[in-house]
């Protein structure tokens, strides 16, 4: 507004000169130094309204940047709050796997103190894929709520559906095993090694899992944080090459392939065209 009348002012003062310069009133020698005055004005005003526009640029991107950062910090605290929730989800279910082996080598030794109930191992399976589900569902929400904060990290999201689908699988297929094997070749001590290979087996999938998640959280953590600290947490650099870095394993290339197979598989095995296990779509746990 100020700028405005400013202008008004300066032009009002050029009508004034041109007026009294057409009643001879203001001498050439005068109107001409009137009229420099007036140019100078002019000047001075395009300046300051080159600095105006220039300052209402910057004022709009810094409330941007703010605005953008203040969603980053939002999101990194609802996914960190998702990571959390999922990998201590799947920590009660893994420390199932820790906990039998043990559990049958004491029934093996001392039946009569020690029991080995499968039934309730049995309903145990029904209990951990049902938690993996919930747990699977609220972790993809959280994601999907925040997707454009983390849009580049996509793949990463994706990898991980895939590791969680192949736990389910996993724990399925576990329990396929463990209700077709006899109890009398499971006390035997083949059976029992048996038994407790595949439960590593099954902790070491759970591991793995639980390295991706710490990784996408250091990445996130670093993306999203990184600049607010100005520092950023070191990532996970690990010695046995079997436990791969996240941005090692999931590859972007790979992961879009591996992913749309297994959307395929899921299309097929509801037109009835493909003679594997189905696979739930992902989130319907």
């Amino acid at each position: 507004m100020v700028y405005v009348i400013t202008v008004i002012f300066i032009l009002a003062y050029a009508l004034i000169l041109c007026a009294l310069k057409a009643k001879d009133i203001l001498k050439p020698d005068s109107f001409v130094n009137n009229l420099t005055v007036f140019v100078g004005w002019l000047v001075a005003l395009a300046i300051a309204g080159i600095h105006l526009r220039k300052n209402r640029l910057d004022n709009i991107a810094l409330n941007k940047a703010e605005t953008k950062k203040r969603l980053e910090i939002e999101a990194f605290k609802e996914l960190n709050k998702a990571i959390t929730d999922l990998s201590r989800s799947f920590g009660s279910v893994s420390v199932k796997y820790w906990t039998w082996p043990s559990k049958l080598k004491l029934h093996i030794e001392n039946p009569l103190i020690f029991i080995f109930n499968r039934s309730e191992i049995d309903l145990n399976f029904s209990e951990q894929l049902i938690k993996l589900g919930h747990a699977e569902v609220d972790f993809v929400t959280a994601i999907e709520g925040n997707e454009i904060v983390i849009i580049q990290f996509d793949h990463f999201k994706k990898f991980l559906h895939l590791e969680i689908e192949d736990i389910k699988e996993a724990v399925e297929c576990f329990r396929s095993y463990f209700s077709k094997v006899d109890e009398n070749d499971l006390i035997t001590r083949e059976g029992h090694l048996d038994f407790e290979k595949r439960c590593e087996e099954m902790n070491e999938q759970f591991v793995q899992f639980y390295t991706y998640l710490y990784d996408y959280r250091i990445i996130l953590m670093n993306r999203l944080l990184g600049q607010v600290f100005e520092t950023k947490m070191p990532e996970r650099k690990p010695k046995d090459p079997k436990y791969k870095h996240l941005t090692e394993a999931a590859k972007k290339e790979e992961v879009e392939m591996r992913f749309e197979k297994r959307l395929k598989k899921i299309l097929d095995c509801r037109e009835g065209a493909s003679a594997e296990p189905c696979t739930k779509p992902f989130g319907t746990g």
